[in-house]
């Protein structure tokens, strides 16, 4: 990327503040060309958190998002420029982190050694501590070990972890042999583990994560009962403080330490509150009522539609909760400024979609608003409080963000991050290492379809937090091996949704060895491909689960292409698999129902290569189980699948179907509430559509085109320069522009 362009990027500070003296930002890093050293005038650290595979950059570890603080004296500006950064501020200090013991006794025979992490600059202090309220005790994290990840002028990052004892051990219970290895809790799971990460800034700011996870290590783990998570706060001087939380209130005094709990405000609510309390010198932070996850009526749950109650005091079997929240020892408030990077500069950075084509505004805006609106968006004050509500999806948080990106509004970006949590907390199963089904009880069902995870690796990228991306690369492998373990099959499907987690892992830590993994499942996947270019549901094994093999749906077809898309579209031109996604395409188009009514894709279009479904008569008696099915499901998809096709083979009929079907039943109407399928997809692939309509590209300051075939294209381009309103029309195999409103450019159309 060249200076010029790199000279129109200014980062907005939309939620400016006068109080906040530090700004972040997650960088998106072009594949070339060279980035200012920081923010124009302001002191400046930037740590490099994700990086572009080195088989597509030609160079070894080329960074691909860039974590970018900024720290000054005075209020912050409104915009930031990138150029040369100041030095860094006087009087800085770093935040010194280490463990303090707060009790031990390593001679008994169930040794323990209670701590806490003692944050310190300059003559002031706060220590935390991680536990559980057990009945009507306090248990504390024990054997604490700090980690520092990474660190520089203006902030460092650490890790700091230990282990709570849920129930106490007792020494009389292992007092001979006999009682010793005959105990049912050795080698048995009775403990949380608790972890803190903390950007640490030198003005005193210190920004926690700080989770409760019920993972497994002796075993694999269980419910753990009477429990409560808790957090304590140990100031530098006596506090007294009682409050009730609801949100309402989110700033406190403790001690010589300000505190700021907005980031935690939507985990309570006047029905669901928390607690700041002062208990035995120690402040007592509940962020949250108790344990409380919704779901699991569907597939027998409890009547009242949760799987656990905050009241029930219950941690469920691989269940965690990340709490965020912010505290200063210093002058500087406790308040980091999010700084909001332009849409084009993520569109050129292949952070939208793979290359760099400009982002577009066209007729698909509506939908594209409406879909994100429509998801459930009121702050439970809960435990799984989440945009969609009831479902744990993976690609939630990634289509969140994708919104954001779009907007620039700094509200979808917190939202997007909360969901982020949500699904490492509760969609991730920290006993099994695997992501749990949807809409079960907490039951070790799973489903290999789900393991999608791209929503986590990008709420790593925006955070920084190694807890999410851990997540994300575990589940994916874990996929992988399950995936592996139960080959050959039948029938594959929808489950190869969950490639796609393998080929973000690859594009952004640059580890190629998820490649080499995403292609071989590729490999299995179109295997199961079958002759009329469509897919069975999904692999199923025996019984009611063979069902997944016998049932053909145009949208599980546009699952299981989903990765090999994403695959390609990476520069991976590979023979076989556009053939295979080609005849999906063709299978797609067949499948179109067209007419006066009609003019949609069904939802189903075969079972056993009949025209009758036992499972929908049983579902829907009217019906009489006949297909192809009278409804249709989340066509996202297809805008892109179809636009790709329209593209590769210069043929307007493609996307066209899909532009017929738009019209007729999207353009107008509501979208489904609360539906992963069509929230995911209609944020991922819509606005992939609108911009490889026109595949428009920034070139030394001028905007070449090259359109797919059309007649006729309106829509505005988002560039570098500001926006341009363009209406092009095709005559004679040239197009020619016959409208244009907005900043002053250069045009240039290629012909097809």
């Amino acid at each position: 990327m060249d200076s010029k362009t790199v000279s129109h990027l200014g980062l907005g500070n939309p939620e400016w503040s006068g109080e906040s003296r530090i700004a972040a930002v997650s960088l998106p890093v072009p594949m070339r060309g060279k980035l200012p050293p920081g923010f124009a005038g302001i002191a400046t650290q930037a740590q490099d958190i994700a990086w572009w595979p080195d088989s597509q950059s030609g160079r070894k570890r080329a960074p691909r998002r860039r974590l970018m603080f900024g720290l000054s004296p005075d209020e912050l500006p409104r915009e930031f420029g990138l150029g040369k950064p100041a030095g860094p501020p006087r009087g800085a200090s770093v935040v010194d982190v280490r463990v303090r013991i707060v009790d031990e006794d390593l001679m008994y025979l169930a040794p323990y050694q209670i701590g806490e992490a003692l944050f310190r600059w300059r003559d002031r202090s706060l220590a935390i501590r991680v536990g559980v309220r057990w009945k009507n005790e306090l248990h504390w994290w024990q054997w604490l070990r700090v980690e520092e990840l990474w660190s520089g002028p203006l902030v460092k990052a650490v890790r700091v972890g230990g282990f709570i004892e849920a129930t106490p051990t007792r020494a009389r219970e292992f007092r001979n042999r006999r009682t010793f290895f005959g105990n049912p809790r050795l080698h048995k799971h009775d403990w949380l583990f608790a972890e803190v990460f903390a950007l640490c800034f030198v003005n005193g700011v210190v920004q926690l994560s700080v989770r409760h996870v019920n993972n497994h290590r002796f075993d694999e783990g269980r419910e753990l009962g009477d429990v409560a998570p808790v957090i304590g706060l140990v100031p530098d001087r006596s506090t007294r403080i009682q409050e009730k939380l609801d949100g309402a209130r989110t700033r406190f005094g403790i001690g010589s330490v300000r505190l700021n709990l907005d980031d935690a405000a939507p985990l309570v609510s006047a029905k669901h509150p928390g607690s700041l309390r002062t208990e035995r010198n120690v402040v007592i932070y509940q962020p949250y009522e108790g344990v409380e996850v919704e779901g699991g009526t569907f597939r027998g749950g409890r009547k009242d539609g949760f799987r656990v109650r905050a009241r029930d005091k219950r941690m469920p079997k691989g269940v965690a909760r990340t709490v965020r929240f912010r505290f200063s020892l210093g002058d500087a408030a406790p308040v980091v400024s999010r700084l909001v990077v332009p849409e084009w500069w993520y569109a050129m950075c292949g952070d939208l979609w793979p290359g760099d084509a400009l982002p577009v505004r066209d007729e698909l805006d509506g939908r594209i608003d409406r879909t994100y609106h429509a998801v459930s968006e009121d702050t439970r004050g809960r435990f799984d409080e989440n945009v969609v509500g009831w479902a744990w999806e993976g690609e939630v948080p990634y289509a969140s963000l994708l919104y954001y990106y779009r907007s620039g509004q700094m509200e979808h970006w917190r939202r997007a991050v909360r969901d982020a949590y949500h699904v490492a907390d509760i969609a991730f199963d920290h006993s099994t290492e695997t992501i749990r089904m949807t809409d079960y009880p907490f039951d070790g069902s799973i489903a290999p379809p789900l393991f999608r995870t791209v929503g986590l690796t990008f709420g790593y990228l925006e955070t920084g937090d190694p807890y999410l991306l851990e997540c994300s690369e575990s589940a994916a492998t874990h996929w992988y091996w399950i995936d592996r373990h139960n080959w050959p099959r039948y029938a594959f499907g929808r489950d190869g949704a969950s490639i796609r987690s393998l080929i973000f892992l690859w594009d952004y830590t640059g580890k190629e060895d998820y490649l080499t993994m995403a292609r071989e499942a590729i490999g299995r996947l179109i295997q199961c491909q079958l002759p009329d270019g469509s897919y069975h549901d999904q692999g199923g094994t025996v019984g009611i689960h063979a069902m997944g093999q016998v049932i053909k749906k145009p949208w599980m077809a546009n699952l299981a292409t989903d990765p090999v898309l994403d695959y390609l579209l990476r520069g991976h031109d590979d023979p076989a698999l556009w053939r295979a996604v080609e005849k999906t395409g063709e299978f797609v188009m067949r499948s179109f129902l067209r007419g006066k009514r009609r003019d949609y894709w069904p939802y189903e279009v075969s079972y056993a290569d009949g025209n009758y479904d036992p499972w929908i008569h049983l579902r829907e008696p009217e019906s009489r189980g006949k297909l192809p099915t009278r409804w249709q499901f989340a066509h996202g998809h297809k805008a892109r699948l179809l636009n790709v096709l329209s593209r590769r083979r210069a043929q307007p009929r493609y996307f066209g179907t899909w532009l017929r079907f738009y019209k007729k039943h999207w353009a107008n109407a509501a979208p489904s509430k609360g539906d992963y399928h069509v929230f995911d997809k209609t944020l991922q692939h819509l606005p992939f559509a609108q911009a490889h309509r026109w595949n428009a590209r920034w070139k030394n300051g001028a905007l070449h085109i090259d359109p797919i075939p059309c007649a006729e294209l309106r829509g505005a381009i988002i560039t570098p320069a500001g926006r341009i309103a363009l209406t092009i029309r095709r005559e004679r195999q040239r197009y020619r522009i016959v409208d244009r409103v907005g900043v002053s450019i250069p045009v240039k159309i290629g012909v097809r």
